[in-house]
């Protein structure tokens, strides 16, 4: 109850400052029953850039990036031109200018978690911008590979998603996408995301490999580092969307 009131704020806030690409709060009420207490949030959907304007924006983190996070929102009445992504469950997310009160907690989901996060109790640091970019990263890896199924128990990417596994196992495999694995990674794209390899070495090298050699996990707190990021990997998503739109009017 108390995580939904949570979120309920945060949207309320983000819809404040005018956030674009994340659930818009329409009501909000909770529903008292002998066991438990049952919130529903009514939400409206709307598509542009979300990780960019929640960050910079409403001072937001979502810190939950993952596969069941993101959505899409047919708006266009069937129409593939008019669909849209969508943010959604605020449940871990954080007001970078509130002080949080468990400030090395891991929250998340274990698959898609950012390295610099994971890799261990010894090396905490606090989650960022960057983290949330990485951890979409994944997402977008988790949907080449599979296509619409789950990763095949040969994956490179199985690993990542084995329950089992601690926070710096995983932490480690994903090292993968540092050396030359990485190719190995883009080699099982499913064929209906065959193309989209050079969108996942543009993506990769933006958040890994900034100055072009040095393997980077961690966080530029620089505001023109932060515009730099966020340009970057906007920047090589559109790029290719419209690349594909091209050659689809073209066939």
């Amino acid at each position: 109850m108390e995580e939904s009131r949570d979120e309920e704020k945060l949207l309320r806030l983000t819809k404040a400052r005018n956030v674009w690409g994340i659930t818009e709060l329409i009501d909000y009420q909770c529903l008292d029953t002998d066991a438990i207490t049952l919130s529903y949030i009514v939400a409206s959907p709307f598509g542009r850039p979300a990780l960019r304007s929640l960050y910079l924006d409403a001072k937001i983190l979502h810190q939950d990036i993952s596969d069941n996070n993101i959505l899409i929102s047919n708006a266009g009445n069937n129409n593939p031109d008019l669909s849209k992504g969508i943010l959604i469950d605020f449940d871990n997310a954080m007001d970078v200018e509130i002080e949080p009160e468990n400030t090395y907690s891991l929250s998340g989901t274990k698959t898609f978690m950012a390295i610099d996060l994971s890799r261990g109790s010894d090396d905490r640091v606090l989650h960022t911008y960057r983290h949330d970019l990485e951890s979409f990263f994944y997402v977008f890896l988790f949907m080449a590979v599979p296509g619409h199924g789950r990763a095949s128990d040969e994956s490179r990417l199985r690993p990542w998603e084995v329950v089992w596994r601690n926070w710096p196992e995983i932490a480690e495999e994903k090292k993968d996408i540092s050396n030359d694995n990485f190719v190995a990674i883009l080699a099982e794209f499913h064929p209906g995301f065959k193309g989209l390899e050079s969108l996942a070495h543009s993506l990769r090298d933006a958040l890994f490999f900034p100055d072009g050699n040095e393997f980077f996990m961690g966080t530029s707190i620089d505001i023109r580092e932060t515009e730099k990021l966020y340009s970057a990997m906007i920047g090589d998503l559109r790029r290719r969307s419209s690349r594909i739109d091209n050659e689809a009017e073209e066939y």
